[in-house]
């Protein structure tokens, strides 16, 4: 069962704490992306398309997931609850009033520290992939000004 903010099939059993979130491990970042063909395979118009909305979704994921989860993570790390900060609290993890005990907490920041890591998985292999489809324009366009055909 996928928890809010998380890609789904995702969860701490796996492990996902002990990995680095500056990489993302192959078989998450062809999950995430197996619907964007490489760039070789694709005319050069496709890869500017491409590489616009792959910047646009990253933008996106940027501003609606990662950095609420990371402002969520840095809350939780100065003893702020959900119940503390008033306002909206639609879609965060939510501390109960009635059970601030320490496992609840650490649970809560458990969770908290899981929704950051797994967002920046998929930041990262965005990224990777519109790294990907800039090197490849960047590279057919110097070939065509250097007379070689794309």
């Amino acid at each position: 069962m996928a928890r809010p903010g998380l890609i789904p099939g995702s969860s701490v059993a796996t492990g996902l704490a002990d990995r680095s979130p500056a990489r993302c491990p192959p078989g998450e970042s062809s999950a995430v992306l197996q619907h964007i063909p490489p760039p070789e395979k694709r005319t050069l118009r496709e890869r500017v398309d491409t590489a616009l909305k792959l910047s646009r979704e990253l933008d996106e994921h940027l501003r609606q997931t990662l950095i609420p989860a990371s402002r969520r993570v840095r809350e939780l790390a100065q003893g702020k609850s959900a119940n503390d900060r008033g306002g909206d609290v639609t879609g965060t993890l939510r501390v109960a009033v009635d059970d601030d005990s320490p496992q609840q907490q650490d649970r809560t920041v458990r969770h908290a520290v899981d929704a950051l890591l797994e967002a920046d998985r998929f930041a990262a292999a965005k990224r990777v992939r519109l790294h990907e489809y800039c090197r490849s324009i960047r590279l057919a366009v110097q070939g065509e000004l250097n007379g070689e055909p794309l």
